[in-house]
């Protein structure tokens, strides 16, 4: 997952040609390769393309996102552990 920190992008078709949406400052994108979308031929297989219109800066939020789920499923563990013994 990205997130566009400064610059523009494009999203764009396969074919390169026709532009889907402009993304500027604070836009993500990328949060589809991190589901597993069951039932799909193509699997995590990306939908579009995404390139630059001129220099850009992007956050990488890839850990953070780890980071995340183990912070949750440790206060899940901590609820549970809570419930069962308190």
């Amino acid at each position: 997952m990205y997130i566009v920190k400064r610059g523009k992008l494009q999203v764009v078709a396969d074919d390169g040609i026709k532009i889907f949406a402009t993304l500027q400052e604070g836009a993500v994108f990328g949060e589809l390769s991190i589901l597993n979308i069951a039932g799909s031929k193509n699997g995590n297989r990306r939908t579009a393309n995404v390139r630059s219109v001129g220099y850009t800066d992007l956050f990488f939020c890839f850990f953070l996102l780890i980071f995340l789920d183990w912070v949750f499923v440790l206060l899940l563990w901590l609820l549970v552990i809570f419930w069962f013994f308190f």
